[in-house]
């Protein structure tokens, strides 16, 4: 049950900012949209030089206020003279403006290694200012994806929306000429290959013109574009490279709108020998004019293939394919039955519903769990009221924990929703996650009922989230102080709240003339402020780290949230939940980062700095209900049996024995906290051995998996000369037949691009054989009476 407690004012319409020249096919896209009826009312700022142009004063100059919602379609060249020049000059604006952007010709490897990596470090900084990407095709969604990677901001992969929407296609202007003699489909001066849009290196210009040798003497190529800026000389070295070949050559420079129609048609055979689309316009311009252009296999034309059967010819050997488009040059246009799309006005209507979505969904849900302290909350709400961050761009959710009364929600300039659960104990892990699930943000921040942030607390700290470091996103933790608040008026409260936070000394404590007006300071835990200091606020972090995170003052990505299964609403009792989380969020793949800029105050004592009787009986409790949970082997006694493992085991059976089975599962148990796992195996070959709870049929559930520590896979029944806790803490193995990964490694192992793991996944862990760690096949097991005996 929820109720929102105010209703935010509707954002602006979107402002379009159209750069460069109308003959840039980016600009051409931009244009062509906005002319739509889903578009055309919200306004456009028009710009035909986006490389020097002060963006932000003609925003200004045209009644749109800093604040507005902007959308720009970007290619690096129509915004700086190099890439990290266009970030450079977009990352200001989105600090003003909220920025969305629809991101064109995509880094790739093609671009040559210091231009991959040059271009994937600005277009990483342009999604980390932005607040949602478009991109035209899932081949270019997957190109983000490893372009962010290799920036060092894998991150920002899940940090921002992100939507898939193609670029549009407009229907036939005209039907195919008439497949006769009589009609010809060329210039009666000759046949010619044609490849259409600006001239540049590798567009394949050059390989059109070597496809031709082997075609008749009359067959030339027309470029129908002109250069790229700086690539001129292109134009003189195919007209060079044409005269050797004998071939006819002509560069028509830029073809006008009138003009182009005709143009296409005229060609023979229209080619669009580009390997490296990340999404092509010109593509679509040849479909648009009836064409069927030949295209080189790849990616993203297979997607095309998908979404528009029958429109393209797809070739490898492009010398065959003219030859054969030649020879009928019927097949070079579309029939009837091919049905293009999305058209403009789809295209359009997609736009509009997707920037609409973002300009009213905040990218951060605060979520407060609560339980039957109406003054603390509405101290709480008036403190985010006061954040820098803007209100419209977070929402609160207050999860009550089985209040007598439910709160009362008074109005804020921030949407604030609230949800119920019973009363069935402290169950703060259980509302922190129902305040998850229901949330809409992009990034999840929890913020303890008790706990007032200073005003720019959200900003610092969200900030630390989206800022994409880690390969699997960012956990960060603000700075939690403490405060007596008892007695002091809630408007003091909130100005001393900007006073310290603006570096004023009232945090000492009170004014004698004015007792109990300014809060009381109360020690931090010093423990904690070693632990930052000495992992350098966790950027060093290790396996132990997750002790020093805490849910009161914490923000994630909903992404690696999801990924480590969230908050566990099993948690009954004070403490412990955060650990939990934030072990599996670190298991998961993630960094973990300390904002100490990031201040909260909390009303009250640390819990370990009071002295209560029952501390010692409460955090015992702590440790065995963390015990279940945490396979950290400092965390739990080994010699128990926890129901979640450290080690995971896969034991790959085939056709073993059972005394090869049993005497294996004993040697990976024995003195480990591990389970096994049977794959492959008859049930009935087992069933004795299943009365042992740490062994069971089939795959390990994802809970387990998410709480492992590590993972080892046994392709057949093995004895080990160590321990299994032995082989996992050497770190990782490769053998033969067996291999020992750490789940994190794991996780951030899938988070590498493709370019650095190669086409077979390389995990990086060097191969070696199995006797080189004291592993050999059980190839001749004795019978289990006598190995169990002793006479074996």
């Amino acid at each position: 049950m929820s109720r929102p407690a105010a209703v935010p004012r509707a954002p602006a319409q979107p402002v379009h900012l159209v750069l460069g020249p109308p003959e840039h096919g980016v600009t051409r896209c931009a244009l062509e949209l906005h002319d739509t009826p889903a578009l055309r009312e919200q306004p456009v700022v028009r710009l035909l030089d986006g490389v020097t142009a002060d963006l932000a004063s003609a925003l200004v100059a045209e009644g749109h206020e800093p604040g507005t919602p902007v959308h720009v379609h970007v290619t690096d060249r129509l915004l700086g003279r190099s890439a990290p020049e266009a970030a450079a000059r977009l990352a200001p604006l989105a600090r003003r403006w909220p920025l969305t952007v629809t991101l064109h010709d995509l880094p790739q490897p093609s671009d040559g290694a210091g231009a991959h990596e040059r271009r994937a470090r600005a277009y990483a900084e342009i999604v980390a200012a932005s607040r949602g990407v478009v991109v035209s095709s899932h081949h270019e969604a997957a190109l983000l994806d490893d372009a962010l990677r290799l920036a060092g901001r894998p991150g920002l992969v899940t940090a921002r929306p992100r939507a898939v929407i193609p670029l549009p296609v407009d229907p036939p202007a005209a039907p195919a000429p008439s497949d006769t003699p009589d009609t010809p489909a060329t210039p009666a001066t000759g046949r010619e290959v044609g490849i259409l849009g600006f001239l540049y290196p590798g567009k394949g210009h050059e390989e059109a013109l070597e496809a031709l040798a082997a075609q008749p003497a009359d067959v030339g190529l027309v470029c129908l574009g002109r250069p790229s800026p700086g690539h001129e000389d292109l134009v003189e070295s195919l007209e060079a490279r044409a005269a050797e070949l004998g071939r006819p050559c002509r560069v028509t420079g830029f073809v006008p709108d009138q003009d182009l129609l005709d143009a296409l048609r005229a060609v023979a055979v229209p080619v669009a020998p580009h390997r490296h689309l990340s999404a092509s316009g010109s593509i679509n311009t040849w479909l648009a004019a009836g064409r069927r252009p030949l295209v080189p296999r790849s990616r993203y034309v297979e997607e095309l293939e998908v979404r528009c059967p029958g429109a393209l010819l797809v070739y490898d050997d492009l010398d065959a394919a003219v030859g054969q488009a030649l020879e009928d040059p019927a097949v070079t246009w579309l029939g009837p039955e091919v049905v293009l799309g999305p058209g403009r006005d789809d295209a359009a209507q997609a736009y509009a519903a997707t920037l609409a979505d973002w300009s009213t969904r905040p990218e951060t849900s605060v979520i407060i769990p609560y339980h039957d302290d109406q003054r603390g909350l509405d101290l709480l709400l008036d403190a985010l009221a006061r954040q820098t961050l803007p209100p419209g761009s977070f929402e609160v959710i207050v999860a009550d924990d089985g209040s007598p009364q439910p709160p009362v929600l008074r109005e804020q300039p921030y949407a604030v929703r609230l949800l119920r659960q019973p009363d069935a104990g402290f169950r703060a892990s259980a509302a922190r996650h129902l305040g998850a699930t229901a949330s809409t943000g992009r990034v999840l921040g929890f913020l303890d009922g008790d706990t007032l942030p200073t005003p720019d607390y959200l900003a610092r700290l969200v900030g630390a989230v989206t800022t994409g470091e880690g390969p699997c996103g960012t956990l960060a933790v603000g700075r939690r102080r403490h405060a007596d608040l008892s007695g002091v008026p809630a408007p003091e409260v909130l100005a001393w709240l900007a006073d310290v936070a603006d570096g004023a000394d009232g945090a000492d404590g009170a004014d004698a003339d004015h007792p109990g007006a300014v809060p009381r300071v109360l020690p931090e835990p010093g423990w904690l402020r070693e632990a930052y200091a000495a992992t350098d606020d966790l950027r060093d972090a290790d396996d132990r780290s997750y002790r020093f995170v805490i849910s009161a003052v914490m923000a994630l990505p909903r992404e690696l949230y999801d990924a480590a299964g969230g908050f566990d609403p099993g948690f009954v009792g004070y403490g412990g939940e955060d650990w939990d989380l934030a072990h599996r969020c670190w298991l998961a793949g993630a960094a973990l980062r300390h904002v100490p800029e990031a201040v909260a105050w909390h009303d009250g004592a640390d819990f370990a700095g009071r002295d209560d009787e029952d501390h010692r009986r409460v955090k015992d409790l702590e440790t065995l209900r963390l015990a279940r949970v945490l396979t950290d082997p400092l965390a739990r006694d080994p010699r128990l049996v926890w129901p979640y493992p450290r080690v995971v085991v896969r034991l790959h059976v085939g056709d073993a024995g059972p005394g090869a089975v049993a005497g294996c599962v004993a040697g990976l148990l024995d003195g480990a906290d591990a389970g096994v796992w049977l794959g492959d195996v008859d049930a009935a070959l087992v069933q004795d051995l299943l009365g042992d709870p740490r062994v069971h049929l089939g795959e390990p559930s994802g809970e387990v998996l998410r709480r492992c520590r590590e993972q080892v896979d046994v392709a057949a029944p093995v004895l080990l000369a160590g321990s299994l806790t032995e082989l996992v803490d050497r770190g990782p193995v490769r053998t033969e037949l067996v291999i020992v990964r750490r789940t994190r490694d794991l996780a951030r192992h899938r988070a590498r691009p493709r370019s650095q793991t190669g086409a077979g996944g390389d995990d990086g862990i060097p191969a070696m054989s199995s006797a080189a760690v004291g592993i050999r096949p059980v190839t001749d097991p004795p019978p289990l009476e006598a190995a169990w005996g002793g006479w074996a």
